[in-house]
């Protein structure tokens, strides 16, 4: 984009020369050709500024593909994962939230515009009233504006909205995703940080680099290929000695370390939480 950017700007710029050559002689007469010249030049500046402006949305919305790719990899790494694998799970409450969060946004919306849309610019339409009514949500109300209508009218509408949305929704959306959270975060603890995994990856990097180690699909195949492929089907519990048994080269210090990361991870994937909701149910009843 940039270098068709760039080709199009000095096209513009040769157009421009041209112009500025024919000046003389449009000084006299607007002439036919001087016309279809000027025309031919501000085509190309609106072609060459609706390509910029393009540019600069593309531009802008590429680091949110590179945040969706970091997020890809933070979801390797359970601690780092927890804000992602917190609002999936929460996608469902979350979903049936915003329904009925949405039908009271909109609510205010139309009835702000009917209340102040005459005499206050803030509701004067559906797209400007929509971000006023964004803004009071967020404690940017401006209810000097909203008296225009009369006090009766201003307090029901800013005291109902206070109540319903900021007080009531939102704490509810806050409960919602940090009950989720804390199931996640709980799942999250019994993980090692971030800086350990990192100090582990090196750590079986300079192991396979030297040939102290072997890689994990090496070890996988070989067992496989001792077994068959319907072992990884198998419930039969598997002891350091069969992968000692089975994959030659394997030692007994590393065989022990993978099967105890397969426990752990096995643990982690299997462990029943209970949320707090889940909790409180037996005392609602």
């Amino acid at each position: 984009m940039w270098i068709n950017q760039c080709l199009m700007q000095r096209t513009l710029e040769g157009k421009l020369e041209d112009v500025e050559g024919a000046k003389l002689s449009c000084q006299q007469s607007f002439t036919a050709e001087c016309r279809q010249m000027s025309v031919e030049l501000f085509n190309d500046v609106e072609s060459l500024n609706q390509f910029v402006m393009r540019t600069r949305l593309l531009t802008g919305f590429y680091p949110v593909c590179i945040l969706l790719r970091l997020f890809k990899a933070f979801s390797q790494q359970a601690r780092l994962a927890v804000v992602t694998r917190t609002l999936y799970a929460a996608c469902g409450d979350l979903a049936h939230f915003g329904i009925v969060f949405i039908s009271i946004f909109f609510t205010y919306v139309i009835m702000g515009m009917s209340f102040f849309g005459r005499d206050n610019s803030s509701f004067s339409n559906f797209g400007v009233a929509v971000v006023t009514v964004f803004e009071s949500i967020m404690g940017g109300a401006n209810v000097e504006e909203m008296r225009v209508a009369g006090h009766p009218i201003a307090f029901f509408y800013f005291a109902s909205f206070m109540c319903i949305a900021v007080l009531l929704l939102l704490n509810m959306l806050i409960a919602i995703i940090m009950d989720v959270y804390a199931e996640t975060k709980h799942r999250a603890l019994s993980s090692d940080p971030v800086w350990q995994d990192v100090g582990d990856l090196f750590v079986r990097m300079w192991g396979n680099y030297k040939g102290i180690r072997l890689h994990i699909e090496r070890i996988l195949n070989k067992y496989l290929e001792c077994n068959g492929r319907q072992a990884q089907e198998s419930e039969r519990l598997v002891t350091v000695k069969d992968l000692l048994d089975n994959v030659p080269g394997l030692g007994e210090e590393q065989a022990a370390k993978d099967m105890a990361c397969a426990a752990k991870m096995f643990k982690q994937e299997n462990e029943l939480v209970i949320s707090m909701s889940e909790m409180l149910l037996p005392l609602r009843d």
